[in-house]
């Protein structure tokens, strides 16, 4: 690659980690005109895709990366994500895997793949690679959020909830952690702490619908059944093809 060609690049990559995403894209597009055959410019532009929820060209720039430079784990990571976030829990553990068999030490796939298996009911290996994935970056919030989950699928709350706290001790926009700590607040009958953590997670992203949902549930069973239905109807409004919270909707009306 040409001086000129990296300068560019890294231009693209300081919009992009600025949070200036239309500035960013343009210039990955213009990169990868002039520089069709590198696959780090198609990563990156298959990443900042996803962030944009444009699904089919993420996986479509993400899938040219691949092909352009196969042992790639960072381009393999995320095209798995896209996978596990379609429910292709094969094709996402097959990608997790193959990051993992490049690059040993990788904590993002490690916890990726950790909660490939959770999903997919393999507790034992779930947790064992989110501890690898902690011992080797340990303020990773995803990691801890995802063992959070793990204890929480296995009825371990009270671990499930310092797992979900840390994991917004370390990142405070973690909207993720935020829902499922109302969850776990909610259902170790915390109600009112947990329609405060709800309430500060929709300050941070007011659009989320597992936020208007979990709020949602909690107010149900708090027989606020007004408030559950308004909550509800935003989680349906913000994202149509949210099930669980058309069924929520639904049981409000009964």
């Amino acid at each position: 690659m040409t001086q000129i060609l990296k300068n560019n690049l890294e231009k693209a990559l300081l919009a992009h980690q600025k949070g200036h995403l239309l500035e960013a894209e343009l210039l990955y597009r213009e990169f990868i005109k002039i520089a069709p055959n590198d696959s780090n410019g198609w990563y990156l532009l298959g990443t900042l895709c996803y962030q944009t929820e444009n699904i089919n060209e993420a996986k479509e720039y993400l899938n040219h990366s691949i092909k352009l430079t196969p042992d790639f784990p960072q381009a393999l990571n995320s095209r798995g994500i896209l996978y596990k976030e379609n429910d292709e829990m094969s094709a996402a553990e097959h990608d997790f895997r193959a990051a993992i068999s490049l690059e040993p030490a990788f904590p993002e796939a490690l916890t990726n793949l950790a909660d490939t298996c959770r999903l997919i009911g393999n507790y034992g290996e779930a947790s064992y690679l989110n501890n690898q994935a902690i011992k080797i970056a340990p303020d990773l919030a995803p990691a801890h959020n995802n063992n959070g989950a793990i204890e929480k699928d296995l009825g371990n709350l009270e671990k499930a909830k310092r797992s979900f706290q840390t994991a917004l001790e370390l990142d405070p926009d973690f909207v993720e952690a935020a829902v499922n700590l109302t969850i776990i607040l909610n259902i170790s009958g915390q109600p009112s702490v947990a329609i405060q953590t709800a309430l500060g997670a929709l300050k941070k992203a007011p659009n989320y619908s597992p936020i208007h949902n979990a709020l949602g549930l909690i107010y149900f069973d708090l027989y606020k059944n007004q408030a559950a239905k308004s909550a509800f109807e935003r989680a349906c409004s913000n994202d149509p093809n949210f099930a669980d919270a058309h069924n929520n909707l639904g049981n409000t009306l009964t």
